[in-house]
């Protein structure tokens, strides 16, 4: 990171204030913090308190809110607003403060909302931010959402981070705490980082960006492969469908699509570098 970007000050135009935040390899810009709360009757009101005892101390109360959420349709509606303030000059940081599990989260109704599900509507914000969405998850296991992404799609954030295992609310509240603390102060993602992981009591919290996290989820996908031949059908599929959307005249080389498809396959097994550099771009949103 070029130290010389680090520390950005926060500055306002007539109507919002906007933050310049760097995060690893390039920037990060939001305007805008949506708190999603979804917990259980008779619990903490964790993003209450975040954001009435952190966030707003430090920016202005036009520019975060906190919407409580009981049930699915709501959620997704919700998650549509946000990708159409965008088009207002709202550009988002959303954080979740639910109960989580492995496989996503659950909701106040003890409704799941499996990371299959939620993935999809993040992802279309972060398209509509220009791959520039960060998403927080004060939810158990919610650093487990990394395993909804597929490589060959667009990443549906430019950054995350989020708990491995369970964490008690009071010391997920805690580490949130000083994370917002830090970063609306210091406009860094690495101090804040710094700070949620040094009160964090051993949990292990899982963050990255777009770049760094292709690496993983390719990774990981070269794994289950051996077991999921739909992992490699769907990486030729993409591949496919570029290339005759690239250059639709290809498909009379080969004479027929399953002619084109069959050097796709081939071309992927034998030239992976160069098949990687191809998802990369598509999921690090380069020339979507």
């Amino acid at each position: 990171m070029c130290a010389s970007m680090c520390g950005q000050r926060i500055f306002a135009d007539s109507f919002k204030l906007f933050l310049k935040m760097v995060f690893e390899l390039g920037n990060l810009y939001f305007n805008r913090i949506y708190i999603i709360q979804s917990l259980r009757h008779g619990d903490k009101r964790t993003g209450d308190e975040l954001l009435n005892d952190i966030i707003l101390r430090r920016i202005r109360n036009e520019t975060a809110e906190i919407r409580d959420i009981a049930t699915k349709t709501e959620l997704y509606n919700y998650l549509s607003h946000i990708k159409n303030n965008i088009n207002q000059g709202n550009l988002p940081f959303i954080h979740f403060e639910t109960h989580g599990y492995k496989d996503g989260i659950e909701l106040s109704d003890g409704s799941d909302v499996s990371w299959k599900e939620l993935v999809p509507y993040l992802r279309e914000i972060n398209i509509q931010a220009k791959n520039n969405l960060f998403v927080s998850m004060a939810a158990c296991k919610g650093g487990n959402i990394q395993f909804g992404v597929k490589v060959t799609e667009p990443c549906p954030f430019r950054g995350f981070i989020g708990p491995m295992e369970d964490v008690g609310e009071f010391d997920l509240l805690s580490s949130y705490n000083e994370f917002f603390d830090v970063l609306l102060q210091e406009n860094d993602f690495e101090k804040a980082i710094d700070a949620l992981n040094a009160t964090a009591k051993g949990v292990k919290y899982h963050h990255m960006n777009t770049e760094s996290f292709f690496d993983v989820v390719i990774k990981y996908n070269e794994g289950l492969e051996k077991n999921d031949p739909t992992i490699f059908n769907d990486r030729v599929e993409f591949l496919l469908q570029t290339e005759l959307k690239r250059n639709p005249l290809t498909l009379i080389k080969f004479g027929s699509i399953e002619n084109l498809r069959k050097w796709i396959e081939k071309f992927v097994r034998e030239r992976k570098p160069e098949t990687f550099e191809t998802l990369k771009k598509r999921f690090c949103h380069i020339n979507l």
